[in-house]
């Protein structure tokens, strides 16, 4: 199935729903407009609190927001409010897909880094072994060092 088969599909389930689904997102996003707000003016300090409340609330309504979504995608029955509701009762699995797909996405970061920093050490002890058994050798430690870093960085950017 082609991209643009997919997106035949998508409009043909969505036809005599965009109303809905453009309600649903102006609805979003004056939620998001009201919390905002309300951050603006409160005092700076109790900024971090209404931060760390507006996100504990925030992914819910993001979930509620999806699963509304892929109800309207479905032909169920949705109402123009009841992502608050998919995403409150919903408030533990939201969460922990969240968090599980975060630990998902800074695993491959945490062994890149680790890797990355065993192979430079690697590289720079090999070095240092050559010097110390061929003394006739002028290396500089922090220019091959910089090369290192410098060709990984290159590696990494391709």
């Amino acid at each position: 199935m082609k991209l643009s088969d997919f997106r035949a599909d998508a409009r043909q389930k969505l036809s005599g729903k965009w109303l809905k689904s453009v309600s649903f997102s102006l609805v979003y996003i004056l939620v998001w407009f009201v919390l905002e707000l309300i951050y603006d003016l409160c005092p700076d300090s109790i900024k971090t609190f209404i931060d760390i409340i507006s996100y504990i609330f925030i992914i819910p309504l993001n979930f509620g927001l999806i699963i509304a979504f892929v109800k309207l995608y479905n032909n169920k029955n949705v109402k123009v409010f009841d992502f608050f509701s998919l995403g409150f009762s919903n408030f533990k699995k939201s969460w922990r897909i969240t968090l599980l797909t975060l630990l998902k996405m800074l695993i491959p970061v945490i062994l890149i880094v680790v890797s990355s920093t065993v192979m430079n050490t690697g590289m720079i002890l090999f070095i240092q072994s050559i010097q110390n058994l061929f003394p006739i050798l002028k290396i500089n430690l922090k220019e091959t060092r910089d090369y290192i870093y410098s060709a990984r960085m290159m590696d990494l950017n391709i």
